[in-house]
């Protein structure tokens, strides 16, 4: 019999077991169980049904903070306050209970809580630790490099599972009869799509197999693999193959980490592995779901203010974020934990510079997300609890070089303050106050809209208007904007210069070329794909700025081969209209034609300064077959001059803004190219480190795959033309004092309105 003939029958006899787990712990610990309208809930070691609401990293130390010579602020706080370990753990305990939490998450003081009311997760890291232990590149099918994300071992070799038994067992036989034991994480964020080690995406641990040399065991699994399907490593491998290779690694993965925890322990919950969101392939989920009772996502979600929506992304699309969580319950068959999530305000006086999550002006700000996050996911039947994001703030100056994280994440300060805001809203959310299970959690459903705080950026007027305030009269003169034949040419007071050229009939007749694109010659084609418009500030170029747009057709999902995605450019600018504003700007609207589609681009011109405020106008579809349009961007046609440092790390950007603003710089020449998204979503901001001075700097507009359409597609049909429901709007920024320029810039507050 074949190593994957064995492995199906062991799949088979071990999903029998899966489905006997689901109710794992029995009498005296806890245990999850489906009632009869498909809704799952916690019971607890009593036997009543609870929700588990629970708070990551509550520790005595704190974080280490390795600028500091690795003092750990809390602990001394701890020190001077409290002067014991246990003096802490019975003020903490009382204070997380009064605010209506019932449980530890990921990373606490677990030994310190004991008997305290708290219910307790252990934390096992068997995937992330077996990679680590041996630096050989034999034990691993994603290298380690110590931060999330980026480990995954090789469960194909035979020391995985020797190592999660030995592993499982230190840690489970002296928890194995403790009831205020919830469960075991069997790792955090490990790199399913292996984005170290080997080609990054969603069949990326078949890409690292087959990468790996003769001999390697998770090779030698890979080609028996194939074998039995008539195929060989170096053949077009069809998707589906790849993916079921994917899913038999999963399989495999939960298999041996599930059946070591529970030969160790049989009472209690074993609590997934800690996804880092909600990106991986179904088959991953399935497969945790055959072995986990609850499966556990780390998910960090955007709030919607004016539609008093908490967004998911699933798959790279937003949707409410009960609806995520259903098409994840769906999919695996087991209940949900939200084990990691949290929003920082600026108002902590914390950077906030570094580490995921939405960014607020003010704790009333993040009070009201976190609540609103809270009863949506409440509301939702596949989900038996949440760990917030965590007990106390980062250090100022960040963690480590490894784990740089600056960020107000706590329900504490660092010198031991509670933020009140913030803990009283989740008191309120769940604390019980004599109502029974079902009567509260019907309650939380129920209510109605939590309404943000005065001022709270709404997503019809988040915009960038920094540095785009109305000018008084008499004040600077109007952006001009000249036009000689087809040639046009914008300028402000600040030596801000955009050129480019209309293509028309006119053009093509001068030119001596037809109408049709197949027609232009190579040559010609290059020159028409610059005409959208050149860049230049104060005599530096920073070359030509085209429209870029991916689409793919609609395609059959059944049939992962039909995909199919291309990118089309603007190919020429059919138009460019100028007008003015009273307020002393100039706005220049150009109609792009992009061969599959037109689309109308405003370019907004301030006075004196240095911004451009670019809006996607509408797309029109003017193929003959459906487009579903994934991502706009602007970038430049021409490479911009290589940089001699790599992009810089995440700025927080603006207020009330995503925080993966970045800047691109050249410190030979000092210049900089920055660029903001102006979305309440987590913008894609990109910009490319290509070969040597093919590095290229782009701001793309977020769509259907960024949030802004929320649960819709953008999917246009022939002929038809689509106009953003709220303004698509991007910000470019030229500079020439380097680093510091940008940064200021960057951290500036938009002025109220």
């Amino acid at each position: 019999m074949s190593r994957v003939t064995r492995h199906s029958s062991l799949v088979t006899a071990l999903l029998a077991l899966a489905a006997t787990s689901a109710s794992a712990g029995g009498a005296g610990f806890y245990r999850v169980e489906c009632d009869a309208a498909g809704a799952w809930r916690l019971v607890d070691p009593a036997g009543e049904p609870t929700v588990w609401l629970g708070v990551d990293h509550v520790k005595f130390d704190g974080f280490r903070c390795e600028a500091d010579g690795n003092r750990k602020h809390y602990r001394e706080t701890n020190e001077r306050q409290f002067g014991s370990r246990d003096a802490w753990a019975t003020n903490t305990a009382e204070r997380l209970r009064s605010w209506g939490f019932n449980g530890l998450g990921a990373g606490c003081d677990n030994s310190r809580f004991k008997g305290s009311g708290l219910g307790r997760c252990v934390f096992l890291a068997l995937g992330d630790s077996a990679t680590g232990e041996k630096d050989d590149g034999e034990h691993w099918l994603s290298d380690n490099l110590h931060t999330p994300g980026t480990a995954f071992p090789n469960v194909f070799h035979p020391d995985f599972a020797e190592h999660c038994d030995r592993e499982a067992e230190k840690a489970c036989v002296p928890n194995r009869d403790d009831p205020e034991v919830l469960g075991y994480f069997i790792d955090n964020e490990l790199a399913w799509e292996a984005r170290r080690g080997g080609p990054a995406g969603a069949w990326g641990l078949f890409d690292n197999a087959c990468a790996k040399p003769a001999g390697n065991t998770a090779r030698a699994a890979l080609d028996a693999f194939l074998a039995e399907r008539g195929l060989k490593a170096g053949d077009d491998i069809p998707i589906p193959v790849r993916m079921a290779f994917v899913e038999f690694v999963a399989e495999r993965y939960f298999e041996i980490t599930t059946e070591a925890i529970r030969r160790h322990d049989p009472n209690h919950l074993v609590l997934g592995c800690r996804f880092a969101g909600t990106v991986y392939p179904d088959e991953v989920f399935r497969a945790a779901g055959k072995y986990c009772d609850i499966v556990s996502i780390n998910g960090y979600a955007v709030p919607v203010p004016d539609r008093n929506e908490m967004l998911l992304s699933f798959r790279d699309r937003y949707y409410p974020i009960a609806e995520t969580l259903t098409k994840l319950g769906e999919l695996s068959g087991r209940p949900i934990m939200l084990t990691e999530w949290s929003f920082p305000a600026f108002d902590s006086g914390l950077p906030c510079l570094r580490g995921v999550g939405k960014r607020f002006d003010t704790q009333a700000e993040r009070a009201w997300a976190s609540a609103l996050y809270a009863r949506s996911v409440l509301s939702c039947p596949w989900v038996v609890g949440y760990d917030y994001f965590m007990w106390v703030d980062m250090p100022a100056k960040g963690i480590s070089y490894r784990f740089p994280e600056d960020s107000n994440y706590g329900l504490v300060r660092e010198d031991g303050r509670e933020y009140a805001e913030l803990t009283q809203a989740f008191a309120a959310i769940q604390r019980r106050d004599g109502l029974g299970f079902d009567e509260w959690r019907r309650a939380i459903a129920t209510r109605g809209p939590l309404v943000p705080p005065p001022g709270t950026p709404l997503l019809t007027e988040d915009r960038l208007d920094a540095e785009y305030l109305p000018v008084a009269p008499g004040g600077l003169p109007v952006p001009s904007f000249d036009r000689d034949g087809n040639n046009w040419r914008v300028t402000n007071a600040e030596g801000l210069e955009l050129r480019g050229e209309i293509f028309n009939t006119e053009t093509q007749r001068r030119r001596g070329t037809e109408t049709s694109e197949s027609s232009v010659s190579p040559s010609l084609r290059v020159s028409v794909l610059k005409t959208l418009f050149g860049l230049s500030w104060r005599g530096a170029d920073y070359g030509t700025l085209s429209a870029e747009m991916a689409v793919r057709g609609v395609f059959d999902p059944k049939n992962p081969d039909g995909y199919e995605q291309k990118t089309h450019r603007a190919a020429r600018v059919l138009d460019a209209a100028w007008r003015e504003t009273t307020e002393g700007r100039g706005t220049l609207s150009l109609d792009c034609d992009l061969g599959v589609a037109r689309m109308g681009l405003d370019v907004t011109v301030a006075p004196e300064s240095p911004c451009l405020h670019v809006d996607v106008r509408h797309v029109e579809n003017t193929g003959g077959e459906a487009l579903e349009i994934t991502e706009i961007a602007l970038l430049p046609d021409a490479p911009l001059p290589e940089a001699t440092v790599p992009p810089k790390a995440p700025r927080p950007g603006f207020v009330h803004r995503p925080h993966v603003t970045r800047a691109w710089i050249d410190r030979a020449t000092g210049r900089t190219l920055g660029a903001l998204s102006d979305s309440p979503f987590i913008a894609a901001i990109d910009f490319e480190a290509g070969e040597g001075a093919a590095r290229r700097s782009a701001v793309r507009f977020t769509l259907s795959g960024r949030g802004i359409l929320g649960a819709r597609q953008l999917v246009l049909a022939p002929g038809e033309v689509w106009t953003p429901p709220a303004p698509l709007h991007a910000l470019i920024r030229p500079g020439d004092r380097g680093e510091g320029e940008w940064e200021e810039f960057s951290s500036r507050k938009v002025a109220p309105k």
